[in-house]
């Protein structure tokens, strides 16, 4: 069976973070725990795309991303707004038409009453030949049954209410949160007992006793100023939650166990709710920090003061579950409540319950508990035996349960087309006429509803070898992998080069680079804004950490529609070794490391880079989600298939011919900083005044804050005879120098990877390596490592092994494992 769960009510700002939204949450989770041979789909509106990520990000593993499903129509849709029938009206077909396309058997609405400040549509069909079953999840009536403090004072409110109410009553089954409710709806809807399942609820894993470290525990209080045993609140602040009716009931406890007790109000109050409780607690007379006032609080603490209260007190007067009660005893709390809906079925024992229409009743039994140790220590004890009839698994069970008994109906045909769907919404009565809205719909519906593809989509970031090929280290690297993937696609997907586009916004097809790339003559397609879809992937395989960083909004975009977005992290060695770089660029490789962990994962390059990452994200201010994927690949070295570059210069056989008269160190990378060369120099200095007959051979090409070194090399005294600086040269003049050099030497402070390393091994190359962890992990025991940054340390490791090569001692790469570059881009793609 095919079941769509409707997200929204995990989704909304109003719900999100309160005990409906939860409840959505932990209820998805577990139906996908338990879903055994059923399959599971989220549907998600893309409005709220902080929370459709979340989701996402907490949905991996339990079940495959592209199950999470997203639609979205133009907005502003909330109630409150008077233009908004129209727009509502386009947006309600829209969802509907979207769960049809679904082909679900079963569709549950998470909630069905969605605040009326929203952009949440919730429609039920009421064509009984949409072909599948229609269940909600039902959390209380209590608008319907106090329409007095709810409704009769808001004619909008009344109107909303009804209408959401119209669309619970076409649903086929209810399940309910409590007994409590399920009698309610059978009473004041008159709903058929055998169409409504009480399911229960639960509460989060997190919710258990625990221990707190002292310093935490110490930290909670001064923030909030709980300097005494304290009994605690959390949960609305809406008027049947009695709040004030719980100020009354303190105030009323003898003065000694109030002197020795503060009452901690935990929630979000508005200025009026600050005001009308400050102003009571002056007319009781109570001390100034008996009450105390927390405001909003993060889960962590919230979690914190759960374990931390001597008491936990709950005095609403109507709930539909009331989960703050269950949370509290779950963490092994004494916790008080009332005697009405569905707090009995949660307290599960009448010591525990008082009237919360009256203070008097309620701090007698505030009195009973903070006085009398043996009674609060029976009730502890038994909330931790009765919390174990509350599971989140259970209340999934009870959910399939109740589905098992709907058959899928007989659908009026198949999903809608989308031509179809975009002619009855022009139909509809206040279509908003404007071209921005139209526009935005076309765009909307697209999304919506993706064309059939024989494969998914994997777009590859190009951006800065189309503007113009380097040959840098990296730009190597983004040619070969590229180059493989074009020419043997990975199974099921088509791969889309693509570049930054011009306007900042997002990024374009790179169709007229990719037929360059191949050597094809075909100008047919032509470049264009990327059109991504559920299932498809972005890699980041160039570096250009400015155009990614302003692009952040883009691949929220593409993570809230159902696009993986990875990005290739080379190294960290802006913000590893900022002195070694130009001004600005350790804030510039920050910023682009930030937003790479706003993202689904980081493929690095070695493993050596992985845990260096790993450690650099968790010790930032707002490290990634938890499911933020860091994994690993090694890089390719077989320079043909590296569409290599090609040429010789003029000069090339005379320069090589004098390489091969002395042994040969050669140094391969751009001269930067952290490479080492102005060490590698003053150590051959050392050696060429000491008599010693080698070379120095540098190739690359000068780079930044080296240029008093540049100036030094070109004037050396030995340059041209001892020591050569070859910079710019091809692949194929690279290759005959590897063939005439002696040994590699690699004295960089840090890579990520070292590609010289391997390209060396492929050619028996003796190497000398600095002992850094990414050099021993490439390399391992195939090369000669020396220690140390002064110019004596490495000129000392020069001469041993040099001794070393002459008795054939030294070293040898023959045995050193590396890979092709068609193994390196499966590596990479089997990491997604």
């Amino acid at each position: 069976m095919r079941i769509v769960i409707d997200m929204q009510g995990a989704q909304s700002d109003g719900n999100r973070h309160r005990g409906i939204g939860r409840y959505v949450f932990e209820f998805a989770k577990a139906m996908c725990r338990n879903r055994g041979e059923h399959e599971i789909l989220l549907a998600l509106n893309g409005a709220y795309a902080d929370s459709t990520i979340h989701i996402r990000d907490e949905f991996k593993g339990l079940i495959p991303q592209e199950n999470i499903r997203v639609w979205r129509a133009p907005g502003p849709l909330n109630h409150l707004r008077p233009d908004v029938d129209g727009r509502r009206s386009i947006a309600e077909q829209v969802r509907l038409a979207f769960l049809r396309s679904l082909e679900p058997a079963v569709v549950i609405n998470g909630a069905i009453f969605e605040a009326i400040d929203e952009d949440s549509v919730v429609t039920v069909e009421e064509d009984e030949r949409c072909g599948y079953a229609t269940f909600a999840v039902l959390y209380d009536l209590i608008p319907l049954i106090h329409p007095e403090i709810y409704l009769n004072r808001n004619p909008a409110v009344e109107t909303w209410y009804a209408y959401h109410l119209k669309q619970l009553k076409r649903c086929d089954h209810l399940l309910a949160i409590s007994e409590s409710s399920r009698v309610e709806a059978m009473e004041y809807l008159h709903w058929p007992a055998d169409r409504i399942t009480n399911i229960s609820s639960a509460v989060g894993a997190e919710f258990t006793p625990g221990t707190i470290r002292p310093d935490v525990a110490e930290d909670v209080r001064a923030r909030l100023g709980l300097h005494r045993p304290f009994v605690m609140y959390t949960g609305g602040m809406d008027h049947r939650k009695n709040v004030l009716g719980l100020v009354h009931a303190y105030a009323a406890l003898p003065p000694l166990i109030r002197a020795q007790h503060q009452l901690a109000i935990v929630c979000r109050l508005s200025p009026g709710q600050l005001n009308d409780i400050h102003q009571l607690v002056q007319k009781l007379g109570l001390e100034s920090d008996a009450v105390v006032l927390t405001g909003f609080v993060s889960d962590a603490d919230l979690l914190t003061l759960y374990r931390l209260c001597k008491l936990f007190v709950f005095p609403s007067w109507h709930e539909g579950f009331g989960l703050p009660l269950l949370e509290a005893m779950s963490c092994g709390r004494a916790a008080l409540a009332g005697n009405v809906s569905a707090m009995p079925e949660v307290a599960g024992t009448p010591e525990a319950l008082f009237d919360p229409h009256n203070p008097k009743s309620i701090a007698s039994k505030m009195k009973q508990a903070l006085s009398d140790d043996a009674f609060r220590s029976r009730l502890e004890t038994h909330a931790l035996l009765h919390r174990r009839n509350f599971s989140w698994d259970i209340t999934a069970q009870r959910a399939f349960a109740a589905l098992g008994r709907y058959l899928p109906g007989e659908a009026t045909g198949g999903p809608e087309s989308l031509p179809a769907l975009m002619g009855r919404l022009q139909a509809l009565p206040q279509h908003p006429p404007q071209d921005a809205y139209r526009l935005a719909l076309a765009q909307m519906l697209d999304r919506n509803f993706p064309p059939t593809a024989s494969s998914r989509q994997l777009f590859v970031d190009v951006t800065e070898l189309a503007r113009g090929d380097a040959r840098t280290g990296i730009q190597r690297v983004v040619r070969s992998i590229l180059g493989q993937w074009l020419r043997n696609p990975p199974e099921g997907f088509s791969v889309v080069p693509v570049r930054a586009s011009n306007d900042g916004a997002g990024y374009h097809t790179a169709h007229r680079f990719k037929n360059a790339f191949l050597g094809q003559l075909d100008d047919s397609e032509e470049d264009s804004p990327v059109a991504f879809y559920n299932g498809d992937v972005f890699i980041g395989l160039d570096l250009q950490s400015d155009d990614v960083t302003v692009r952040a909004g883009f691949f929220e975009q593409m993570r809230v529609w159902g696009v993986s977005v990875y990005f290739v992290v080379y190294d960290l060695l802006p913000v590893q070794l900022p002195e070694c770089f130009p001004d600005g660029s350790a804030a510039g490789h920050a910023r682009w490391l930030a937003t790479v962990a706003r993202t689904d994962g980081a493929m690095c390059i070695s493993q050596a880079v992985a845990e260096e990452l790993r450690a650099y994200l968790q010790a930032q201010p707002r490290p990634p989600h938890p499911s933020f994927r860091i994994e690993w690949f090694h890089l390719g070295a077989d320079i043909e298939e590296s569409s290599p570059s090609k040429g010789m210069p003029p000069d090339a056989a005379s320069v090589l011919a004098q390489i091969k008269r002395a042994p040969t160190f050669l140094m391969v990378g751009t001269l930067e900083p952290r490479k080492g060369h102005d060490q590698a120099l003053q150590a051959m200095e050392s050696l060429w005044a000491s008599g010693v007959n080698a070379h120095l051979v540098i190739v690359g090409k000068a780079g930044w804050k080296t240029e008093e070194l540049g100036r030094r090399i070109e004037t050396h005294p030995f340059h041209g005879e001892r020591l050569f600086w070859l910079q710019g040269i091809s692949d194929e003049y690279l290759d005959a120098i590897y063939h005439c050099s002696d040994v590699l030497l690699v004295a960089s402070k840090g890579e990520g990877f070292g590609l010289p390393l391997i390209e060396a091994a492929q050619k028996s190359l003796p190497i000398i390596a600095r002992d850094i962890p990414v050099f021993r992990e490439v390399a391992g025991a195939s090369a000669y490592y020396f220690k140390g940054e002064e110019p004596a340390a490495l000129a000392e490791a020069l001469n041993a092994w040099l001794d070393l090569y002459e008795s054939e001692a030294h070293p040898v790469s023959t045995s050193m494992a590396w890979l092709t570059w068609s193994d390196s881009a499966r590596q990479l793609f089997s990491r997604f």
